[in-house]
This record gives structure tokens, C-alpha cells and sequence, in this order.
């Protein structure tokens, strides 16, 4: 679904203080820290002391807002996209909606779940409310404690990931010239098994006998990877498409950091420069549904996207799903 006039108004993001560096991985996964940075190239990651994904909610949504205008003012829909949910019930868009003072206002709240694509998920959703013209403003907020996953023995996920949060504020100025000119997500549920974490409800709930691997993030990175390369690009290519643009009319490419490998590959299907891709995943690590968001962000704190430019967002995630966008910014 496309939004006429759909206009991203701010990013913010919050980065828990804790810094754990490849070498600081390499003694808790048995591994070299040549072989994270070779595999994975993730330098240093953000990890969680005490904080909570509320607690990173709150503060990405308060960074949003100082960064923004109107602030909260007409915001008429929240949507929590990521899959790290602060507890089961009740949904945490909930329990956001009354942190940020809302509670009484009946602001539709509501969470999606695509795990690494949520933010797409969310992006689909916002577009058709506001296509549909139900809803004018939106705050789409992704917090992820991937941390909390990691499974010690299996280095290759386990040296991948990070924690983030990230707020978005989104709404229908249909005279800025702004627009989500195309959006394409689709899932292939034969490589369901490919990225996976089993434990937690029905399947193995907590009054049954669980294993503590039932908790952890299992991932079989070689198959994803070849999945994607054959799926990917099509994917893109029909978002491209549909938006009536070429590869060449792309002023900056923000891919989901899945890995090193992953953000690179995506580069060279393309044919684009190291200057048309913004990569952070060295300094943050994969952050599940924040990570692209919060790749957005630092493509507008450095600057490297202005108003009137065409942006490609790009990812895949478990499920597997795989997603691509053309916005004007």
C-alpha cells in the first residue's frame, strides 16, 4: 500500500550507555575477534544494563519529539513494531500510550510483529490509514533487547546483535511533496524454521518443561543468506517498478543491518557506491525491527538525505520475510 503525502517528520533513537566491543564477544563466544569482524562486521554493539524496552520506548519517543515541530500534537495512531514486547499482556503499545501521558485519550495503540521487518510492517499500515484518510498523524516505535536472545553457542548470530530503540513520527502532509511512492513485503513461510525463537507461550509455556536454548535466538545464517539472494532482488526491483524509478534516481539506499555481508550484498545487486548506503552496523550491531529506523536516523543526522530526495529501504527478517520501498523524502 502507498500513502499520497506520506512525510516522515523525525526519527529519534535511544542507545543504552553499555558498549560491548568484538573483543568483549570474543571471550563470552569462544571465538576470535578477527572471525566476528570478518563475519559479522559488527565492532562494538549496544547492550542493556537495567533498562526495559518501555524504558527505551520512552526515551526514543521523548527524542522524537524534541526533534520535532508539532511533538505529539495530533498524533492519532501508535504502533509498536518490533518483536521484543515489554511483557505479553498487555500489548506494550498500551502500556507506551499511558508513559507518554496519553492514557486517556483512546489514541488507537496497537503492536506488529514481522521480527527485523516490523518498521516496514508498520510503514504498509500507516500508509493505507492515511491513504484511507482514517488517520493524520502517526508514531510507529520500535524497541529491541536482542541481547536478551543470545545464545552463547552459536557465535554467528550471537555476535550479531544489539539493542536499540527507535521512534518515528509520520503523517499525511499531502503538500509537502513528501510521498511512500511504493512498498513491497512478502514472506516465505518455508524458511520459517530458519530463524527462530520457540519458547515463551503456547508452544513451550513456562508450566511445561523447557530447555533454557528454547529462550535463545536460533539462526541458520548460510541458508537465510542464500534464501535471500534469490528471492531479494526481484523484490526490490518490483518496489523500484512500481514506484517508476530506476537504481539511478536513488539518492540513498537504507537497508535493514542484517549483517556486514547482508548490507553488502544488497549494495552490490544494486550497483551502488559505499556513499549511496548508509551502514552502521559496525558501531550498533543487528537491532532487530530498530535497525532500520534507526539506519534512518543516522542518515539524517549525517546529513546524507534532504527533502525532495529518493529513498530505497531495504530488508529481510525471519519469517522469512523480505521488503522494499521507494519514499520521496
Amino acid at each position: 500500500m502507498t500513502g499520497q503525502g506520506l512525510r516522515v517528520d523525525a526519527v529519534g533513537r535511544y542507545l543504552p550507555p553499555r558498549v560491548v566491543t568484538a573483543a568483549e564477544m570474543s571471550d563470552l563466544l569462544g571465538v576470535t575477534e578477527d572471525w566476528i569482524l570478518k563475519r559479522t562486521g559488527v565492532a562494538e554493539r549496544r547492550w542493556v544494563t537495567d533498562e526495559t524496552p518501555l524504558d527505551m520506548a520512552v526515551a526514543a519517543v521523548n527524542d522524537v519529539v524534541a526533534r520535532s515541530e508539532d511533538g505529539l500534537d495530533g498524533v492519532d495512531l501508535i504502533i509498536y513494531a518490533s518483536a521484543t514486547p515489554h511483557q505479553l499482556i498487555p500489548d506494550t503499545s498500551a502500556l507506551l500510550q499511558r508513559e507518554l501521558g496519553l492514557g486517556r485519550t483512546g489514541v488507537k495503540s496497537f503492536s506488529v510483529h514481522t521480527t527485523c521487518l516490523s518498521f516496514f510492517s508498520a510503514l504498509d499500515i500507516v500508509a493505507a490509514y492515511m491513504a484511507a484518510g482514517t488517520h493524520r498523524r502517526a508514531l510507529v516505535v520500535s524497541a529491541e533487547v536482542g541481547s536478551a536472545g543470545i545464545d552463547i553457542t552459536e557465535p554467528e548470530s550471537g555476535a550479531l546483535l544489539g539493542d536499540m530503540a527507535t521512534a518515528v513520527l509520520l503523517s499525511a502532509n499531502g503538500e509537502s511533496g513528501s510521498e511512500l511512492r511504493s512498498l513491497v513485503l512478502k514472506t516465505y513461510g518455508d524458511g520459517a524454521d530458519l530463524c527462530r525463537m520457540e519458547a515463551g507461550f503456547a508452544k513451550h509455556p513456562m508450566k511445561t518443561e523447557t530447555k533454557p536454548e528454547d529462550y535463545m535466538f536460533h539462526m541458520d545464517g548460510p541458508k537465510v543468506f542464500a534464501l535471500a539472494y534469490e528471492l531479494f532482488p526481484p523484490i526490490v526491483m518490483e518496489a523500484l517498478d512500481r514506484a517508476e524509478v530506476s537504481v539511478s534516481d536513488i539518492t540513498l539506499v537504507v537497508p535493514h543491518q542484517a549483517s556486514l555481508l547482508a548490507v553488502k550484498a544488497i549494495q552490490r545487486a544494486l550497483g551502488v557506491t559505499d556513499e549511496q548506503v548508509i551502514l552502521n552496523i559496525d558501531k550498533v550491531g543487528n537491532c532487530v525491527a530498530a535497525s532500520l529506523p534507526g539506519a534512518l536516523f543516522d542518515a539524517v543526522e549525517e546529513k546524507r538525505i534532504e527533502r525532495g530526495d529518493t529513498v530505497l529501504l531495504a530488508g529481510t527478517g525471519a519469517g522469512v520475510s523480505m521488503g522494499a520501498a521507494v519514499l520521496t523524502w
